[in-house]
């Protein structure tokens, strides 16, 4: 006995007691703290491992958008019923229509057309000019021979060009033979569509 007291000294005491008292306050802890008493402040980083997770407790609004890997594609569903029938839409606006039929052996007279294009012949450049009202270089011109040179139908090969005026507003048509050299049928129409 006289020995242990020998070695007793204040430091040893303070440390057993210091011992005793850790201890025993871990063990109060473990069994008197309140329920859902520890939340997130009290949980230390990476504290909470795979391990102590039970398996299947978890839910997918648990995890953050892109955490988890996207399923499987599901089955194609069923087709759904047919929509109601839209509104009848605006009625358009009506195309645009010039035409003209020129008889040729009568000085280009214009035997019948719309009543708004004129048609003229410049011997000189060996065409006609057709002035229309409007501007019709986003139009489509169609122009066909209705007589041959010698006034028979489809005695001759006729070939028509056209190209547009710098105005935009009227048709240039010239008119060639098989050999490229200009020729004057005896009619032609022409048609343009805006």
């Amino acid at each position: 006995m006289r020995r242990i007291r020998a070695k007793l000294s204040y430091a040893n005491v303070m440390s057993t007691l210091a011992v005793f008292l850790v201890l025993g306050g871990s063990a109060w802890a473990a069994t008197t703290l309140p329920r859902n008493s520890v939340g997130s402040k009290q949980l230390k980083a990476n504290a909470v491992t795979s391990g102590k997770i039970k398996n299947g407790t978890l839910l997918s609004k648990d995890f953050k958008s892109g955490q988890l890997q996207a399923g499987p594609a599901g089955a194609v569903g069923a087709k759904g019923d047919k929509g109601d029938k839209g509104d009848k839409g605006d009625a358009g606006v009506p195309a645009t229509k010039y035409w003209a039929r020129i008889v040729t052996f009568l000085s280009g007279d214009i035997f019948s057309s719309t009543g708004t294009v004129t048609v003229t012949w410049a011997a000189s450049a060996g065409e006609y000019t057709v002035a229309y009202p409007q501007a019709v270089n986003d139009c489509s011109t169609i122009v066909s021979v209705n007589r041959g040179i010698n006034g028979g139908f489809g005695a001759q090969v006729i070939i028509p060009s056209v190209s547009y005026g710098s105005d935009n507003s009227h048709t240039n048509i010239s008119f060639s033979d098989a050999a490229g050299t200009l020729t004057r049928p005896l009619g032609f129409n022409v048609a343009t569509f805006c």
